[in-house]
């Protein structure tokens, strides 16, 4: 195995995932950029280990990581749809009351603002 402890590696692995999917869930993609750096250095670590038996549960968390990277993509896709849609909509939004009636929004350039 080339001296790799596969105990200390996999618990390093889980802890950088972890830390992964808190900021996945809160879209701190700031805090996912410095994650990415520690997580490149331990799956070099991982290419050396050749039996992999041990790790099968964090694979399964960076399936799951995956995933909700796919989720938050597909978040931010349909959101900048949404925007650029009342953009070319003359600036109409059209919005649901509380007993599910549309209602039609005037709104301007200046008033349209995003936020992460």
């Amino acid at each position: 195995m080339g001296g790799v402890d596969i105990g200390a590696l996999e618990r390093e692995i889980e802890n950088v995932l972890d830390a992964e999917k808190a900021c996945l869930m809160k879209a701190d993609f700031d805090g996912i950029e410095v994650i990415s750096a520690k997580k490149e250095q331990l799956v070099e670590r991982l290419g050396k280990i050749t039996d992999h038996a041990p790790l099968r549960r964090i694979m399964k968390k960076i399936e799951w990581n995956g995933l909700l990277y796919e989720a938050s993509l597909k978040g931010v896709r349909l959101a900048q749809q949404r925007i650029e849609s009342i953009r070319t909509n003359n600036g109409q939004l059209k919005t649901y009351d509380g007993d599910g009636n549309i209602s039609d929004k005037a709104i301007s350039g200046r008033s349209l603002s995003l936020r992460a």
